[in-house]
């Protein structure tokens, strides 16, 4: 008696789904499944359910329902998986925002009087945002929170160099005055009380904290001042002073050269947020949108405000300097807009993208792919 199993196309196909159950769904072990690709497999069975021959309508229900089975218990995985995520991720945006809250309000409590502390203070400040951005992209956290948290991370990066700018400069105008000073002296008292004043000036700079375009400009004020001595007296005097005002219209162009930078990063960052408005799937996440596109149109107008204050100061100290050396006059001008262009660096909105080469945190980052 011949005992072989004749294997019908019902079979077949039951023994498939049972194989296929039994490896993607009840003994699954794929860390990160590919759901895509699952539904595809269950769907090529309901198709093949649906076309194969020799089945009877008894069996291809039966296989129909097997197959909405396979169907429901991916769909009902896949969302659990989802939910899991999002609630990891809401957890993970939580703990990394308040990190970073936590060292954006010690940075504004941190300051006293002491420069080289507060520079101190500033390098631990970016040390620590660092490390906790070097854990964003292992996060597995899900876009929208993603994009949150980076922004705040870029709001408090941004605060605390905002701040290393201004602490810099602030040190660089106490010792333009105290150039000044010396020019005084120079006038008042004679060369050797201007030197003595000098070399004393000189001596305190090493206790105050500048970036490094900063030290060069005050470097240069002092090689000014150390000229102006040496010329003595009134000789070539016209000379010294036209190369100041050259240095305050540079000092005008670096400036412009930085507001052009900031203007660039923030017509970028509205154009990536206007295209996150466009892929929000919340009302709470367009919300958020909606106030980071109003804070950067805001920063826009200031600044563009700024730069046209600016070039029309470098442009009147540019007109003097071609006048004065046509003319050969032996009184120099005095430099249009000058307390202007010094005080710009106390523009928080325009300031904002100075690109340091003393130290090597990014001035514009972007956002994490």
């Amino acid at each position: 008696m011949d005992d072989t199993t004749v294997t019908t196309p019902f079979m077949t196909i039951q023994n498939e789904l049972k194989e296929f159950r039994s490896q993607h769904i009840d003994n699954h072990t794929t860390i990160e499944p590919n759901y895509k690709e699952l539904f595809l497999a269950a769907k090529h069975y309901q198709q093949k359910a649906q076309t194969a021959q020799e089945i009877t309508s008894e069996e291809r229900e039966s296989l129909f329902t097997e197959i909405n089975s396979i169907f429901d218990a991916l769909k009902h995985r896949q969302d659990t998986e989802w939910q899991e995520r999002r609630i990891k991720s809401e957890e993970t945006k939580k703990q990394l925002v308040e990190e970073i809250r936590i060292i954006g309000d010690e940075h504004d409590r941190l300051w006293n009087d002491n420069s080289l502390e507060n520079r101190k203070h500033i390098v631990e400040c970016e040390n620590r945002l660092r490390k906790i951005k070097d854990r964003f992209r292992p996060s597995g956290m899900l876009k929208e929170d993603h994009d949150e948290v980076w922004y705040f991370y870029q709001e408090t990066w941004e605060k605390v160099n905002e701040r290393k700018r201004y602490e810099s400069y602030i040190n660089l105008e106490k010792f333009q005055n105290e150039a000044d000073s010396i020019r005084d002296t120079l006038k008042t008292r004679g060369i050797p009380e201007a030197r003595e004043q000098l070399r004393k000036v000189q001596k305190l700079r090493g206790g105050f904290f500048f970036l490094q375009n900063d030290f060069k400009k005050l470097q240069t004020i002092f090689d000014t001042v150390y000229s102006e001595i040496n010329d003595t007296a009134s000789k070539d005097k016209g000379k010294n002073v036209s190369r100041i005002i050259e240095n305050r219209t540079q000092n005008g162009k670096d400036f412009l050269d930085r507001a052009r930078l900031r203007l660039e990063k923030i017509q970028n960052n509205i154009s990536k947020n206007n295209e996150r408005m466009n892929e929000a799937t919340s009302d709470e996440f367009k919300g958020k949108v909606e106030h980071w596109l109003r804070e950067d149109t805001k920063e826009l107008e200031r600044l563009l405000k700024k730069i046209e204050k600016v070039e029309k100061e470098v442009r009147t100290n540019e007109d003097k300097l071609r006048r004065y050396s046509a003319g050969g006059s032996s009184s120099a001008p005095s430099p249009a807009g000058e307390p202007e262009i010094l005080n710009e660096g106390k523009s928080t909105e325009t300031e904002k993208n100075e690109v340091e080469s003393e130290t090597n945190a990014p001035q514009t980052e972007t956002a994490l792919a």
